[in-house]
């Protein structure tokens, strides 16, 4: 089964107990996971009927309690576990011997990259339950995905923009999903994206992104974190577009921290932020690499820094390469 099949499935009501998902597009895998959560838990239930498990760590009998715990409040339970792939032997057999018989009262997701699904685990998922393989898009349905992302925005984008666009960012969805926002934000109360907003907004390099810059700045690597900048820039991203990009993670960030500091739970930050699961377990991952005064701090380099691009002798490059000196040395 591919992603397309799931989802009509899961919108007709229809969810299996048992599913393999599989492949290397992580992001229709954490939508297809929303969608599933959102079927068979109501949010004041999630944190008693959601677990998330390591398949390197978790233990037969752990497993077991919990695909025969009953789920809180009426709907489902969801159990899900990444890398399922690394699941000891023992675990594999207790998951077989379970799937002769699972709960109604639960669904099961087993989350593993490409697998080879002729061996007797996946296989026999694949009898008892429900195989869905996530592959990457392409061509057309590419196109199609980033279209359809617009439409439920109530946005279009011309022919030419589009393909830009798919030129210039490839087929990585985390990272198109990306680059479409950023092109929300800019064009503001227009109804449509066009080449101009793809040749201004978004660049050309693919491997060296805003989350790896602001990633080596929490770490305080600067030498990696210039080499990033430096490279992102002979690629055509203009100093402009990466200290906007930046900006706007720290904003990101210290919002995501701050609600770290009340001890909320993943679930309720993704609600609050209203971003994508993927992107918010980024930031929470990133956010601990920063205190919460040294990302105070940050605005007041970060403003100066905007103010010296527009006006001051020094050059853009020069002006964030100072910048992340400063916000490395905080």
């Amino acid at each position: 089964m591919r992603c397309q099949e799931l989802i009509r499935e899961i919108e007709a009501g229809r969810v299996s107990p048992v599913y393999l998902f599989s492949g290397e597009e992580d992001y229709l895998k954490e939508e297809a996971l929303r969608r599933i959560k959102e079927t068979l838990i109501k949010p004041e239930f999630l944190p008693f009927n959601y677990d998330l498990l390591s398949g390197k760590e978790i233990e037969g009998r752990e497993l077991m309690n919990k695909l025969l715990t009953q789920p809180v409040g009426g709907g489902k339970r969801l159990i899900v576990i990444r890398d399922a792939q690394k699941l000891n032997p023992s675990v594999k057999e207790k998951i077989m011997e379970y799937l002769e018989n699972p709960s109604q009262d639960v669904c099961l997701i087993l989350w593993t990259p490409q697998v080879d699904l002729k061996k007797r685990f996946y296989a026999t998922i694949e009898k008892e339950g429900r195989s869905v393989v996530f592959y990457s898009l392409k061509d057309r349905e590419l196109s199609l995905w980033v279209r359809n992302y617009l439409y439920q925005r109530k946005k279009k984008i011309s022919l030419q923009a589009l393909n830009l666009l798919i030129e210039r960012v490839g087929n990585d969805l985390g990272e198109m999903a990306g680059e479409l926002e950023k092109l929300l934000i800019h064009i503001e109360e227009r109804a449509e994206i066009d080449l101009e907003d793809v040749e201004s907004l978004v660049g050309a390099v693919k491997t060296h992104t805003i989350f790896e810059l602001t990633e080596a700045l929490g770490k305080k690597k600067e030498k990696e974190a210039l080499a990033i900048l430096s490279r992102m820039m002979d690629g055509g991203t203009s100093a402009t577009e990466i200290l906007y990009m930046v900006v706007r993670q720290f904003r990101l960030l210290l919002r995501t921290k701050n609600l770290l500091e009340k001890k909320l739970s993943q679930g309720a930050i993704i609600q609050a932020l209203a971003l994508r699961p993927f992107v918010v377990k980024n930031l929470i991952s990133q956010a601990k690499n920063f205190p919460l005064t040294r990302l105070i701090e940050s605005f007041e380099n970060l403003l100066q820094a905007e103010v010296e691009i527009k006006s001051s002798i020094k050059t853009p490059r020069m002006v964030l390469e100072l910048l992340i000196l400063k916000l490395c040395s905080q």
